[in-house]
């Protein structure tokens, strides 16, 4: 294990040294629904590595990234575990349970469309972590991820941030499959005239069959 930790240490040394300067983009869907049209925004290839290079060395090598808690996913926090609880108590099956989370973050968290219409000619913005997004009760695609992963990982399911065409979701592991869950669609819409979130909560991104993912991230 020691042998293993050490080369993975030297390889992620390595791609920070080599990256750390370069911009890319940090991806989150267009769509015709203006709520998730965030733009293409962009860090510095040096944040991005700091955060997976963080991931490692809080954890394991060999557990499961996607059960585990991260910096932006965190499963392991006191409130985002009670909440889970609290959510799935009375649930038998994962489905019921995923279902449970799903449908409070869609019905409880509003899109940020203030901070949306603030950042969209801005090429670094911040996002918020699933503590942060549950603290304000609002946030962009990356918060509703970031949440809707941790609540299924508080609960021992396992779920993805995934990125694709400029927008975040999830994918969530029930009965053996991965589903695509889109939690920011599932709550409604922005007003692009008044510029305003117009919730309008729905159980149709609960399963999303329409979305094309190009990466996932490892936290």
């Amino acid at each position: 294990m020691k042998v293993k930790g050490t080369i993975v240490f030297a390889i992620l040394f390595c791609i920070g040294f080599f990256y750390q300067n370069t911009v890319f983009a940090m991806v989150f869907t267009s769509s015709s629904n203006p709520i998730v049209n965030e733009l293409g925004h962009a860090r510095t290839k040096e944040q991005g590595f700091m955060t997976g290079f963080s991931y490692f060395l809080m954890n394991t090598f060999d557990q499961n990234p996607f059960l585990t808690p991260s910096d932006v996913v965190e499963s392991d926090n006191s409130t985002i575990k009670a909440l889970a609880q609290q959510l799935t108590d009375e649930k038998e099956s994962e489905l019921e349970k995923s279902k449970a989370i799903y449908s409070w973050i869609i019905k409880n968290i509003e899109y940020d469309a203030d901070y949306y219409f603030q950042v969209q000619n801005l090429t670094n913005f911040n996002f918020d972590s699933a503590v942060e997004t549950l603290e304000k009760r609002k946030s962009m695609c990356m918060g509703y991820a970031h949440l809707n992963a941790a609540l299924h990982r508080a609960i021992g399911i396992e779920a993805k941030v995934v990125y694709g065409n400029e927008h975040a979701w999830n994918e969530v592991y029930l009965d053996g499959t991965w589903y695509a869950q889109d939690s920011t669609k599932g709550a409604g819409f922005v007003d692009t005239q008044n510029k305003k979130f117009i919730p309008s909560p729905s159980m149709d991104y609960f399963i999303s069959k329409d979305l094309q993912k190009e990466g996932e991230y490892y936290w």
